[in-house]
């Protein structure tokens, strides 16, 4: 038993099994039944209940700049796409007959 406590059952499990089943299965047993800890992610600044204790502050400042990061690139592209409307629209027409040799 005291060999199953010490983790053998897990390390050298071919032997245990064989020759100490009885007690790597109590001690299987036993384990299921313990309540297990989570591993906390070390990437978290803190904690999600604090988070949400702020009403969510903390990732709306995370969002925010994101976002408004994204509009100003769709806004550009709106901006840029309407400065250049003619040359895109010639661009297009002659596309068929540059590709016309291949």
């Amino acid at each position: 038993a005291s060999w199953a406590n010490s983790g053998e059952c897990e390390a050298n499990a071919a032997f245990m099994l064989q020759q100490c089943n009885s007690s790597c299965l109590v001690r299987a047993k036993r384990q299921l039944n313990q309540p297990r800890s989570l591993n906390k992610n070390p990437h978290l600044m803190r904690e999600p209940e604090a988070d949400e204790a702020d009403g969510g502050s903390s990732r709306l400042a995370t969002f925010l700049p994101i976002f408004f990061f994204v509009l100003l690139l769709g806004c550009a592209a709106l901006t840029l796409s309407a400065m250049y409307a003619k040359q895109l629209s010639e661009a297009q027409d002659r596309l068929p007959e540059l590709w016309a040799p291949f």
